[in-house]
């Protein structure tokens, strides 16, 4: 799926038993050296943004408003919404469905976020891929190229040798 290997994935899921069932599998899609998986759902942080779209011509002038609402909003009550898909803002004048927010997760790093994790999911399971840049895993990417094209060559030669 990507080109070069990636060093970690960190899998963050309540129920543990399906990814440690399927792990090679997932290490050899996702092309990651180290899989881990952890129950600890801390550090991952859910936001949400407004679809000014579906809320626009329906909120009007209560958009502003209801994008401070928004933005506002705990971690607790987004992980509700999340399950529910509805939530209700400025004290219940509007109820807001699965449609009218975009959910996003990230990791909680403090001041600084860094750029090369990238975190996925939804409210059962979260991916962490590490894409920092890595001169011994740009190696074994290059490796793995060569290899690929030595065993295109092998099979090129061999079908040309049956011919005659």
């Amino acid at each position: 799926m990507f080109g070069a290997p990636r060093k970690q994935c960190l899998v963050r899921k309540q129920a543990l038993y399906l990814v440690s069932v399927f792990r090679f599998g997932f290490q050899e899609e996702l092309n990651v050296l180290d899989l881990n998986v952890s129950s600890d759902m801390s550090g991952i942080q859910l936001s949400a943004t407004p679809n000014f779209k579906t809320l626009g011509a329906r909120l009007g002038k209560d958009m502003r408003a209801v994008q401070e609402a928004v933005k506002n909003l705990s971690h607790a009550e987004l992980v509700a919404f999340e399950k529910t898909a509805r939530l209700e803002v400025l004290g219940g004048k509007y109820v807001l469905g699965a449609d009218d927010l975009a959910l996003r997760r990230t990791l909680n790093t403090g001041d600084k976020a860094d750029p090369n994790l990238v975190v996925e999911g939804d409210n059962s399971v979260v991916v962490l891929m590490d894409f920092t840049p890595d001169d011994s895993l740009q190696r074994k990417a290059l490796a793995r190229e060569v290899a690929n094209r030595v065993q295109k060559l092998r099979k090129q030669v061999r079908a040309s040798t049956d011919k005659q």
